[in-house]
């Protein structure tokens, strides 16, 4: 029988090692349920966007909450009308405080890299940390209606 120590100093040990190794730590971060039981509590959100008193078309509303990284955007369609997902499709925002910023990326831009002038929308909107946005997401149902000017 090979020793484990043998083994290491082997080239087809070493190669079983770290294959062993990465199924291991693949089968170990791949329960759903605890991930899922870690994460923070959302709730429904959905709301309206209007640009000088229009619904704005095609942006993309994020909403950056101020107590975790998790952040959950929606994209707004032709009434201006958007649903927030942050873990699964539709599924709202992680409840507390958030400061929320709208993009309109132009067609074939990186986005993020989008301008005034590619957008419509005033840069004070896109910044997470200038946006004069906010919402506050409470447990049930969230309606908010954003005016950009």
């Amino acid at each position: 029988m090979t020793s484990f120590k043998h083994l290491l100093h082997t080239r087809n040990g070493c190669l079983l090692l770290l294959v062993s190794l990465g199924l291991l730590t693949t089968m170990t971060g791949c329960n759903s349920a605890d991930t899922a039981a870690n994460r923070p509590k959302v709730s429904k959100v959905e709301g309206q966007v209007t640009l000088q008193g229009k619904p704005l078309k095609g942006a993309f509303v994020t909403f950056h909450p101020t107590s975790s990284d998790d952040s959950g955007t929606g994209e707004t369609d032709e009434d201006g009308r958007f649903a927030i997902s942050t873990f699964a499709r539709n599924d709202g925002a992680v409840l507390g405080k958030h400061a929320v910023t709208i993009i309109r990326p132009e067609m074939g831009s990186v986005p993020g890299m989008a301008s005034k002038s590619s957008t419509g929308i005033p840069g004070k909107y896109t910044v997470k940390d200038k946006t004069p946005l906010t919402a506050d997401v409470v447990e049930g149902s969230n309606q908010f209606e954003f005016v950009v000017e």
